[in-house]
């Protein structure tokens, strides 16, 4: 009704034989308006869940349909079409299969983690877990069911992943997985413009968290992950990295060096790490017996389909890999990850290049000072890294690899990766940072203000209100996040960037 009142009013505003009739209508407009924002306030305040929910459906990012996707110059518009053509394509990258060898041998070593007691408690626990949005999985369980009725369903689902760790014996329902291909740009055209994004049992993934948990205490007691692999692990977030990274570079300036920084993009890490070098990895880090040959069994006879729009392709086997999505497959890759460290770790290497890893993201460091300067030693380590990706099955995307210089300059430095020079650039993406070759934040504060001001915008466009306390959480939980993030990290000095960053909160409290 209000939205057709509008609608007369905006024809009959401009009539002047119909002014007296116009200022009623605008009148009632008014009115409406008032008792509109009243009501809308009312209810954001009620509860704050009211606010957040209102409020994300806003800023949440929304995936539009896939639109047509070009291959070999044909526009492809129907989605059985482009669900089978995405699926040749995410099947075309894994490794294929390799032989697997597992040693029964030492699985009562000292140490050792060979089983797990899925206890009532444990996965009652993780059925609460379960994402109550997954309403219908690959096994047709909404996770709402199982996160509703966890204290029901706890003991029956304990016996069945009791079953499957002593039998070594994985329902076929919880193989497969629905993957949704995801927009990595804006304005995607082809198949390589998506990533896979892995749907799996909720049931399955309740398993896998009790699993995870047990596997993190292992890991941590051991000590088996290396103090530079950061992301995935507890304690060791991006802001943490990136304190330890900066502190490191701006010691080197202040003692005169120049630093060479390089970037390294591995392609597609987690769909190219075979099965086999999994297994590997996972008996050096003493995860054996029923756990080890249960997770081998869930990795080597994995099967996806795609959807599109609706519409579902055909399945294909996962030959290598972990699921994009899957609860394991995290902790899966910096076990895998680990042996890289390892290489890097040599004293040869280690004593003029130090490495940081964040996930599957890896940054290498070299200092000294001009007089001093000797290329190999960075091109030793990048060496190293490019021939670790060949034992692994594994690639250096080159073109995507980039060179920061800090401090004084050097033309002479010039490194490369599978004979193909890496780009150097002033600035680059880190960790959702970007700062300058010359320590400045300019390029990053653009970036934040851009996004927050985007944000500000399209919130106060649907939520219409001047309640003080609603604006303030509004503020607090959508907004100032994005320029807060990692602000540990730098201090501020120049003062235009001062100002571009406090305009954001200033603007705020002006509307």
């Amino acid at each position: 009704m209000l939205s057709e009142m509008k609608e007369f009013y905006s024809k009959i505003i401009n009539d002047p034989n119909k002014a007296g009739f116009s200022q009623k209508i605008g009148s009632k407009l008014f009115k409406f308006h008032q008792k509109f924002v009243k009501n809308q306030q009312k209810i954001l305040l009620q509860k704050q869940r009211n606010l957040y929910d209102y409020v994300s459906k806003i800023v949440k990012q929304k995936f539009a349909p896939i639109p047509g996707i070009t291959e070999n110059g044909i526009l492809i518009t129907d989605d059985a079409q482009k669900a089978e053509g995405l699926l040749k394509y995410f099947h075309s990258v894994y490794n294929p299969k390799s032989p697997i060898e597992i040693n029964s041998e030492n699985d009562n070593d000292d140490g050792c983690i060979s089983n797990i007691s899925f206890s009532y408690v444990a996965v009652k626990k993780h059925l609460k877990s379960c994402s109550g949005k997954n309403l219908n999985g690959p096994d047709g369980i909404p996770g709402i069911i199982l996160k509703k009725c966890s204290a029901v369903l706890a003991y029956p689902l304990s016996l069945l992943f009791q079953h499957m760790i002593d039998k070594c014996d994985v329902p076929d329902a919880f193989r497969i997985s629905h993957v949704s291909a995801i927009p990595k740009i804006f304005n995607p055209t082809t198949y390589s413009h998506y990533r896979p994004i892995s749907a799996m049992s909720e049931i399955n993934k309740a398993a896998d968290r009790v699993i995870r948990e047990m596997i993190e205490k292992h890991l941590k007691l051991i000590k088996f992950l290396p103090d530079e692999q950061y992301g995935f692990r507890t304690g060791y977030s991006t802001t943490k990295q990136m304190v330890i990274f900066m502190e490191d570079i701006v010691k080197d300036i202040n003692d005169g060096k120049t630093i060479d920084i390089i970037f390294i993009d591995m392609v597609k890490a987690f769909d190219t790490m075979t099965t086999a070098k999994i297994a590997e990895q996972l008996e050096k880090a003493k995860i054996r017996g029923k756990l080890l040959k249960l997770i081998i069994c869930f990795l080597e006879h994995r099967r996806f389909l795609v959807k599109v729009n609706g519409v579902h392709s055909d399945t294909e086997e996962a030959t290598s890999g972990a699921p994009q999505g899957g609860v394991l497959s995290a902790v899966l890759f910096i076990i895998f990850f680990q042996k890289l460290s390892e290489v890097l770790n040599e004293e040869e290497i280690k004593k003029f290049t130090k490495h940081y890893k964040f996930a599957d993201d890896l940054k290498l460091k070299n200092s000294y000072f001009l007089e001093e300067f000797d290329r190999s030693h960075m091109q030793k380590a990048l060496d190293l890294v490019s021939a670790w990706c060949n034992e692994n099955s594994m690639s250096v995307n080159a073109a995507k690899t980039v060179h920061v210089q800090y401090g004084s300059k050097n033309s002479e430095a010039k490194f490369f990766i599978n004979d193909t020079q890496i780009i150097q650039q002033n600035v680059t993406r880190d960790l959702g940072l970007y700062i300058n070759n010359d320590l400045t934040l300019d390029t990053h504060v653009e970036n934040i203000s851009k996004t927050a001001n985007g944000k500000m915008f399209s919130i106060l466009r649907k939520v219409i209100t001047n309640d003080p306390k609603i604006l303030t959480q509004i503020f607090t939980t959508y907004i100032r996040p994005n320029y807060e993030y990692a602000s540990s990290v730098f201090n501020i000095s120049q003062r235009n960037t001062i100002i571009a960053l406090e305009a954001i909160q200033k603007l705020f409290t002006r509307i």
